[in-house]
């Protein structure tokens, strides 16, 4: 990622959608994420399907112009990532799958470390992959750092109506003819996604550009070998010296040795005195010094 001076995170929502409930959820993400003032980058995922095949599925092939379609190299440039796609027999369709296995040499550059991403779904019934969709997705989200909502908004939990949503992230239930809508719930829980995301990703981008945006502080050893420097205005400076301690006392031990030989010598006692001025014996023996016969 290029470096930039802004804290603001940013944020990619991309989706794959083929009747229109994925991208009724995905309208909500951006609209979360936007309101916690983060940039997002909304996108859609290439569809790899032949023209004839979606006509007979009555897919809604307009959607696909709706956003600039997803490539590897816009990860880069993202801090977290909000991926949106509809489940196929618990895990994620096709399309997204030819997405993933396009992103390796992210993988092998290491590009994908200290990302974030987050996923909503949408299923044909009540126990139709709510989570397994997203548990099936793990080995891809591996590679990055997976945010769930837990149960951050009270409506993740509710039951008074079909609905979808888990911990793991937003979700809707379409029906198995796809002529179901998403609930009010279902859209305000993915709003609620998108800012929870944003929010997340927004707090750790802070902190890491505030981390190598510190400065250096000054070792304590650093902080001992500095002695204050008078200049010719007066005024004290800072100057840092490498050279040993052990200098200062080198340095003064000339004047130690001086002040040693101008002291005076201490005083004799009376006892010293008396000894000295006692004269000496002379004996037989004295040439081989006082042995005490002569006494």
């Amino acid at each position: 990622m290029r470096h930039r001076k802004s804290t603001k995170p940013i944020i990619a929502v991309a989706f794959y959608s083929t009747y229109g409930h994925i991208d009724a959820l995905a309208t909500e993400v951006i609209k979360g994420v936007e309101s916690t003032g983060a940039i997002v980058k909304p996108y859609v995922i290439k569809e790899t399907l032949p023209q004839e095949v979606l006509t007979k599925m009555y897919a809604n092939t307009s959607l696909q112009a709706k956003y600039p379609a997803i490539t590897p190299e816009d990860l880069k440039e993202v801090d977290g990532l909000i991926l949106g796609a509809p489940t196929r027999y618990g895990r994620l369709p096709s399309q997204v799958d030819n997405f993933f296995d396009q992103t390796g040499q992210l993988w092998a550059t290491g590009a994908l470390v200290g990302k974030f991403v987050t996923m909503f779904t949408s299923v044909a019934g009540q126990h139709s992959g709510h989570e397994s969709t997203y548990t099936t997705s793990f080995p891809f989200f591996a590679h990055l750092a997976y945010v769930p909502i837990a149960y951050s908004n009270p409506a993740v939990g509710a039951v008074d109506s079909v609905q979808g949503s888990s911990p793991y992230g937003a979700s809707t239930v379409a029906g198995a003819d796809g002529s179901l809508k998403p609930t009010a719930n279902d859209l305000a829980v993915a709003e609620h996604q998108g800012k929870y995301f944003a929010t997340f990703v927004g707090t750790f981008v802070k902190g890491k550009q505030a981390a190598t945006s510190a400065p250096a502080t000054t070792t304590t050893t650093d902080a001992a070998k500095s002695v204050p420097e008078s200049t010719s205005n007066g005024y004290a400076v800072e100057k840092v010296t490498n050279e040993p301690t052990d200098k200062a006392t080198s340095t003064s031990a000339p004047a130690q040795a001086s002040a040693e030989k101008t002291a005076p010598a201490p005083a004799a006692t009376p006892a010293a005195k008396a000894q000295e001025q006692k004269p000496k014996k002379k004996g037989f023996f004295s040439c081989c010094g006082d042995s005490g016969i002569d006494k």
